[in-house]
């Protein structure tokens, strides 16, 4: 799937904000985000490879 540039950073600003807090769930960033957890774990994935958050099982944490 592709997203546009805008959307990805729209959604990617959203997910570090509730990063802020603290680790999150995929499934409780997928509904912050009101996508499918299937479209989370895109945008989720592109977030680690980017180095902006990295993944622990199912938790994702901001890179600091």
């Amino acid at each position: 799937r592709v997203i546009s540039r805008a959307a990805y950073a729209t959604l990617s600003s959203r997910v570090v904000d509730l990063l802020a807090t603290g680790p999150a769930a995929t499934k409780l960033l997928a509904e912050h985000l009101g996508l499918s957890r299937k479209l989370a774990v895109m945008i989720l994935e592109k977030m680690d490879q980017s180095g902006i958050t990295y993944r622990d099982g199912d938790r994702r944490i901001l890179k600091t």
